[in-house]
């Protein structure tokens, strides 16, 4: 049987990424420059707001993420997310970006994008701040302890990305559904306090936290299949 990237645990190495960009990315040098800085002051601001609930190694881990990060024409980012994501959407056009556990990589749709951009110019959205959810949303999957739940890593990516996006005072550009899962996480943080936090980026991995956490999602089962219907 073939086995794929996702089957296989590895880290890409910076020197990795540079090749596939050169080999897959369209990226002007000038452009590939702001992303980096656009992730660095990302990966700052999760430190800023985030890092006491971290433990150390994610704190350094904030520092990778500008070399992790491949912006690829939609072909290439169709044909990666194939190898390296199981389980892909490559049908769903709400799809910009997608973060690989097998390689801690972050690849975002340039065309998609692209055409956001466009689309929202209109209320005085720029790319960047369509870049900058992308790009918070994934980080925030790259940051999160892995061994959690799907629906819980989703909720919690969705409101970190949120309130870093807010932090930055960039648009917050997300699907209503999006909205819903960002109130639903600040409504567990509430209940269950900041210690949520800490289980999301795995400063806490003790159990009694993490069931905790599910006990309150698990009463909430129905608003979730309709925030998640295809999990």
């Amino acid at each position: 049987m073939e086995t794929s990237l996702e089957d296989t645990v590895f880290n890409v190495s910076p020197d990795v990424i540079d090749s596939i960009k050169l080999e897959a990315s369209s990226l002007p040098p000038q452009k590939e420059k702001e992303v980096k800085e656009l992730s660095k002051v990302i990966g700052n601001k999760f430190i800023e707001i985030y890092g006491e609930f971290m433990p150390s190694e994610k704190k350094a881990m904030t520092n990778e993420i500008p070399h992790k990060i491949l912006v690829l024409p939609k072909e290439s980012f169709i044909d990666y997310q194939k190898v390296w994501v199981k389980n892909n959407a490559t049908n769903n056009p709400s799809v910009q970006g997608y973060f690989t556990i097998k390689g801690n990589v972050i690849v975002v749709d340039e065309e998609k994008v692209q055409i956001n951009s466009e689309r929202m110019n209109r209320f005085g959205a720029k790319e960047a701040d369509i870049l900058s959810g992308v790009i918070a949303h994934e980080a925030a999957h790259f940051l999160e302890n892995q061994d959690l739940s799907k629906i819980f890593k989703e909720l919690g990516a969705s409101f970190y990305a949120k309130n870093i996006l807010s932090k930055l005072n960039k648009w917050n550009l997300v699907s209503r559904n999006d909205l819903q899962r960002v109130l639903v996480y600040k409504n567990l943080v509430e209940k269950i306090g900041s210690n949520v936090h800490e289980v999301f980026f795995g400063k806490d991995t003790t159990d009694e936290s993490k069931y905790k956490i599910y006990g309150y999602l698990n009463n909430i089962r129905d608003e979730l299949e309709k925030l998640f219907p295809m999990k």
